[in-house]
């Protein structure tokens, strides 16, 4: 078969001449931004059209609640070629067409289809590594990890094409074409060549598979991850991604009320030299600390306010606050303060049982590191870089507050060279519960912000309150009324 394929591509250039090898006699293909799929030249004006009137009644059809905006025509240079516009229209139509799942992050043609993926979720975006002995991970066409049964074959496959080679080798003498007929030079040496070229692919293959341990590499563009959605694109298509994402996020955020905006999220600082993965952790770290929401008890990160509201109904951490976010009444706060002893036992039972378990009772992603400012836990590798956009964004919140509200910005904590990962996270919270949170007089627990302490003091019947030292005149709600 891989001979026939040689004979008739050395045909197709013997007969075009100093033309070469064999061309596509076809159009050439021009992907649709809209629907993702392929069309000739000579037709994809036509079809766009048609597809743009689809869609638009596709969407006229759905509840008002659920309707997709048309996808943006995607932007590339007048000199741009096909292959760069082919790029940049697959990048709009996976952004504003296909549906993501929130769990591992992977691109589905609709709803329905990401809702039947969603039974099944893990909520793990990458694909588990194949079992020991296989080469590397073996991927159909469409990209697609295959079954066991179809890698095994093609395996098979593999092994009987090599053979055939070890033994056309072996054999020498003259080559002969399918057919049985004596190959003319030209094609013998074609052909020749074309063996050499897959046997070095393959070499190359096998070099690769030793070398990272069996494990499946994958062959796509390196993957770059956006700032602004998190999500991972190709290096040739990342920056017309992140046009169309920043539009899209203004474009969300104008639809809120004016104190529900959240600014654009800052482009991160990296060093000219930074490496891709570099780059990357960078990029998530800003994702994280200024896209996602947090839950202010526990300290969880999640992709939006409604996953966090979801959250918050069975958050045992979120200090005082029901299910919908509003502060509990003082005696439903009461019974929660007195749950935590038994909870915070508990925690301590578990950290010393998997402290004496060994390796068994670790935490196998990466050791968090408490930032001194904010509060919250990032990776070892990412909290250098959250730490300079955390100051940055403490000094413009404050910049903008009248100047005798102002707060300095808080001191890192010192702590010896050889403190343990403990040691310094105790002394970032001591250090960012005693310079950020708001104390309340009344009782003394402290709080994110002013705000939330204001809150907490309608309702506070701590030692203070009751002494009259809490409020020295009417209370504010009065004064409103």
């Amino acid at each position: 078969e891989f001979e026939a394929m040689l004979a008739a591509e050395s045909k197709g250039s013997g007969g075009g001449g100093a033309g070469g090898g064999a061309k596509r006699t076809g159009p050439r293909t021009v992907v649709c931004y809209v629907c993702g799929r392929e069309f000739g030249k000579s037709s994809i004006d036509i079809h766009e059209k048609q597809c743009i009137k689809k869609f638009e009644d596709a969407e006229a059809q759905k509840p008002p609640g659920q309707r997709k905006p048309l996808p943006t025509r995607p932007e590339v240079g007048e000199g741009a070629t096909r292959e760069e516009w082919n790029e940049a229209a697959k990048a709009v139509h996976e952004a504003e067409v296909m549906a993501h799942c929130p769990g591992c992050g992977r691109s589905f043609k609709d709803e329905a289809t990401m809702q039947r993926h969603q039974k099944s979720c893990t909520g793990d975006s990458h694909r588990p590594p194949p079992s020991a002995g296989r080469s590397e991970g073996r991927t159909s066409s469409g990209g697609r990890q295959l079954p066991p049964e179809m890698e095994a074959a093609a395996e098979a496959k593999r092994k009987e094409f090599e053979s055939m080679i070890a033994k056309e080798g072996s054999g020498g003498g003259a080559r002969r074409s399918t057919g049985g007929r004596q190959l003319p030079p030209e094609m013998e040496a074609a052909a020749e060549a074309k063996r050499k070229e897959f046997e070095d692919m393959i070499a190359k293959e096998g070099r690769g598979s030793s070398a990272g341990g069996g494990g499946a590499r994958r062959t796509g563009p390196r993957t770059v991850v956006c700032y602004v959605c998190g999500r991972e694109f190709g290096r040739s298509s990342i920056e017309i991604h992140e046009k169309q994402c920043i539009k899209k996020w203004e474009d969300a955020e104008e639809q809120k009320p004016p104190h529900e905006r959240k600014p654009l999220p800052q482009r991160p600082e990296v060093d000219e030299g930074a490496t891709r993965e570099e780059r990357n952790e960078a990029a998530k770290a800003v994702h994280e600390a200024q896209v996602m929401a947090h839950c202010q008890g526990c300290g969880r990160t999640f992709k939006d306010e409604d996953t966090l509201r979801k959250h918050a109904k069975s958050c045992k951490d979120s200090g005082g606050l029901s299910s919908s976010g509003r502060h509990l009444p003082p005696e439903m706060e009461a019974a929660a303060e007195a749950k935590r002893p038994e909870f915070e036992a508990q925690m301590a039972a578990e950290r010393s049982g998997s402290a004496g378990g060994g390796a068994g009772g670790r935490r196998a992603g990466p050791r968090t590191v408490v930032c001194y400012i904010c509060g919250r836990e990032f990776g070892k590798s990412s909290i250098e870089i959250h730490e300079k956009q955390c100051a940055k964004k403490w000094e413009d919140a404050e910049a903008s507050k009248p100047p005798h509200e102002r707060k300095p910005l808080p001191h890192r904590p010192e702590v010896g060279e050889g403190a343990t990962r403990e040691e310094r996270n105790e002394a970032a919270r001591a250090a960012h519960e005693a310079q950020v949170m708001v104390p309340c007089p009344g009782c003394g627990r402290r709080f994110k912000d002013a705000e939330t302490m204001a809150r907490h003091k309608k309702g506070c019947h701590g030692t203070q309150a009751s002494s009259g030292s809490f409020h020295e005149g009417p209370d504010e709600d009065v004064l409103d009324r």
